[in-house]
């Protein structure tokens, strides 16, 4: 189990100085999971691959999706409008940390869906993750954000053309992510209690207020008519 990685996210969430790490220990996530670390965890479960190598725990449209060696490329399909080039997990998963690195062309648009009560109303039943190339005057749409809800933190363009790492904390309304091991979000769905408006008075576009939306269901990763790549994609499942 990543200890370090949620030591580390939570103390960041909390305002809480963060610490340089101990020898063998590191908040790169691609280094975390390298060689079998953390498997000498007991206390928590071991985490494991988002998706399988033969991609059958997920559904999409065929060959949408592919992998490439040990990179997950999202393909799509021409008609993808409506959420019909996306990717969903067969499984569902409540309280959670995914950890991911994507890559993305310049002018890409992508996001992580979870909690996703309804594949077929994606939209109002889940919350997304953004993930942008390069940055956005509106913080609600920058990587990061939970979109058109809760604005990234930092005005992080994303580089064209190389890996980025995400992870994302779900426990109950709580959602935080840190992006390339900074925190950019750390918010609870409990404070979004109309549908259609943020805390501020903003307007969003959701049918279903935030605080109603499930508190388990399937993970998605959004095709938005470009290509884009994933690696290391973990999930750990997190106790309540």
């Amino acid at each position: 189990m990543n200890r370090s990685l949620i030591a580390f996210a939570f103390a960041a969430a909390a305002g809480q100085a963060s610490p340089e790490p101990p020898p063998g220990v590191t908040r790169n996530v691609a280094e975390v999971w390298a060689a079998g670390r953390g498997l000498d965890a007991p206390r928590w479960p071991v985490p494991r691959p988002l998706l399988r190598p033969d991609l059958g725990n997920a559904e999409f449209p065929a060959e949408a999706w592919a992998w490439e060696g040990d990179v997950l490329v999202g393909r799509g399909v021409d008609s993808w409008a409506g959420g019909k080039g996306n990717l969903w997990t067969k499984e569902s998963y409540g309280n959670f940390s995914l950890s991911l690195e994507f890559r993305v062309p310049e002018g890409a648009n992508g996001g992580i869906f979870i909690r996703v009560g309804d594949v077929a109303a994606w939209q109002h039943t889940s919350t997304e993750i953004q993930i942008l190339q390069g940055t956005a005057e509106n913080a609600r749409t920058r990587t990061g954000a939970l979109y058109d809800l809760a604005a990234s933190r930092v005005k992080n363009p994303v580089e064209a053309g190389r890996w980025h790492t995400l992870v994302i904390i779900a426990r109950g309304p709580r959602i935080a992510a840190f992006l390339n091991a900074e925190l950019v979000n750390d918010v609870s769905l409990d404070e979004w209690k109309r549908a259609g408006e943020n805390p501020d008075g903003s307007r969003n576009k959701t049918k279903v207020a935030p605080k109603e939306r499930p508190r388990s269901g399937r993970i998605g990763l959004q095709y938005h008519g470009k290509r884009i790549e994933y690696r290391n994609l973990l999930i750990e499942e997190l106790p309540q």
